[in-house]
């Protein structure tokens, strides 16, 4: 059995889920050569391994693991990082700072050390911001992909910025039309407690009107009566009766 297939057999369903023993293993394939005896990229030979252990991967990820692992262990021997630390690394901080590494060395080596930091160690959201800063000081160094990004980005927030403008100019609009209908509706009410009003005090003048001419009347049969009276107690006295 040669040296590479002692080193594939080393990958178990024990150990084919820890990331860092992949990416030695891949590693030091790598470093006898390109290909297996059989012709096939260690890369696909090693997906087939992990998928058969019960550790599947997508191709990408497998990339992922070799650049991280690769990373770590340049870093870790040039800062003089402990090797028994390594465990504490965490894929997704170290994929950050290799992405930051490949834009500057020192800039992916500081970040690398944050990751090892005993009191609070970098998180990947330590990590994102520190190469989106980088790339924010140096857009020169961004990628064309991330400037075509960045402009459709901008584009796109100065259309949010239009669309969120029309929704508040709609819904200021919406709520005039809401107030103008509460005046309407306030409008009208008032025109039709006036209205009612107006009916009160034409019956109540009606009403004062019926009792003056009732009073009038009294008034007349009152007169009438005292009239009669006079007149025959005058008849009386005159001895008409």
């Amino acid at each position: 059995m040669d040296n590479s297939a002692v080193i594939l057999a080393e990958l178990t369903p024990e150990n084919s889920g820890d990331w860092q023993f992949v990416g030695d293993v891949m590693r030091r394939l790598n470093k006898i050569s390109e290909v297996s005896v059989e012709g096939q990229p260690w890369h696909n030979v090693v997906l087939e391994v992990l998928a058969a252990n019960g550790h599947p991967v997508s191709s990408g990820h497998l990339h992922r693991i070799r650049r991280s692992f690769d990373f770590l262990d340049e870093g870790m021997r040039e800062r003089g990082i402990p090797k028994g630390l390594a465990s504490l690394a965490k894929i997704s901080s170290l994929d950050q700072a290799e992405r930051l590494f490949q834009l500057d060395r020192e800039a992916g080596l500081d970040a690398l050390e944050a990751c090892f930091d005993i009191k609070k160690p970098a998180t990947k959201a330590d990590i994102q911001k520190r190469y989106e800063d980088y790339l924010a000081a140096h857009p020169e160094k961004k990628t064309p992909m991330q400037a075509a990004w960045d402009r459709r980005r901008s584009k796109q927030g100065t259309r949010d910025l239009n669309v969120d403008a029309d929704r508040s100019i709609d819904k200021d609009a919406t709520k005039i039309a809401t107030t103008l209908r509460e005046i309407a509706k306030y409008v009208i009410k008032l025109e039709t407690e006036a209205q009612s009003d107006a009916e009160k005090i034409a019956a109540l003048e009606q009403e004062i009107s019926d009792i003056n001419a009732e009073l009038t009347k009294t008034k007349q049969d009152l007169q009438i009566t005292t009239d009669e009276y006079r007149d025959l107690k005058m008849r009386r006295i005159a001895g008409w009766d």
